[in-house]
């Protein structure tokens, strides 16, 4: 049985993967497997060859397990890493976006590292080509218990990013199980790290680099959309924020009390503040005129007008 599942979802990404793919190859640790799920993904190599072309060849000339796994239409990012995830078999799981690749020696760190310390999460150091701080922030040493989800929250001691992090698996599942199936391929990770560090025991953040996050390159990256069925990819942070206060109002009416602190709280509402911001600022810069007004219809949907409203006040002040 491998120790750890890396799990790479792919869409669009097909010109990286093989370069993805030959840095799990590369690491010095055999107990892994590999599970590459497309999500419906059409695009093609620089050789033209498509996701499962790229992973057959790389099949062939590796030592690992490979399964893959490709769904007949695009669910989103949160369902191809769900898919990923339950049909991994490690004790741990290591999710790599396809864009971007592990750094040498990293799977032995991070299993070492939990194994040592009785970690159900072990957060690894990262390169990135991002100016964005939050991309590196990471917490150096141990926390427990309640402290996990506050010094995310509350603290911002380290980031939500799934990547750069090795996550018991029997972890991720009790957290998949608190998540509804939805399209959500923005705030993925938000919604996945929130139920993942409600009910972790110990993280423990270590120094060595693990993680090369190339930014601007993956299923979330920027692009000019001018067909209406692209627009819901925009709106889909909704979707993540939307799970989050349905959980917490049904555990409030459960137990009569509110399941995180008021700070929390209150750092959850500002993530769905300024991801609705990125929204109108995604939908003013990236969507096609005549696509504009069905893209701000979309995103009161989602978001809420009144919502949307006293933003877009906010933002034009």
């Amino acid at each position: 049985m491998p120790k750890v599942s890396v799990c790479i979802p792919v869409f669009g990404t097909e010109k990286l993967l093989a370069e993805c793919l030959q840095s799990v190859a590369e690491q010095d640790f055999d107990l892994a497997e590999i599970i590459v799920v497309n999500d419906a993904s059409r695009g093609r190599d620089s050789e033209g060859k498509t996701c499962r072309q790229i992973v057959k060849s790389f099949q062939k000339k590796t030592t690992f397990k490979v399964t893959y796994i490709e769904h007949s239409e695009n669910l989103g990012l949160l369902e191809a890493r769900r898919t990923a995830i339950y049909a991994a078999k490690g004790k741990y799981i290591a999710c790599v976006d396809s864009d971007d690749h592990l750094l040498p020696g990293a799977l032995k760190a991070l299993y070492d590292a939990a194994e040592l310390n009785k970690a159900d999460i072990v957060h690894g150091s990262s390169s990135t080509n991002s100016n964005k701080p939050r991309n590196n922030k990471i917490y150096i040493g141990e926390l427990h218990g309640k402290q996990i989800l506050e010094q995310w929250l509350t603290k911002s001691a380290y980031n939500d990013a799934l990547w750069g992090k090795l996550i018991d698996r029997e972890l991720y599942l009790e957290a998949l199980d608190k998540i509804p199936q939805m399209y959500c391929n923005m705030a993925e990770d938000i919604v996945q790290w929130f139920f993942i560090a409600m009910n972790a025991k110990k993280y423990v953040g270590i120094s060595n680099l693990v993680y090369f996050y190339n930014a601007g390159s993956g299923m979330t990256a920027r692009h000019m959309i001018s067909n209406k069925d692209d627009l819901q990819g925009i709106v889909s942070a909704a979707s993540a924020f939307t799970a989050i206060h349905q959980w917490l109002q049904g555990e409030a009416d459960r137990t009569g009390k509110l399941a995180i602190s008021g700070a929390e709280l209150a750092a959850i509402r500002h993530f769905s503040h300024q991801y609705l911001k990125n929204n109108l600022l995604q939908v003013k810069e990236c969507v096609v005129p005549e696509l504009q007004a069905d893209a701000r219809e979309l995103l009161c949907e989602y978001w809420g007008q009144d919502f949307v409203e006293k933003t877009e006040e906010e933002m034009n002040k």
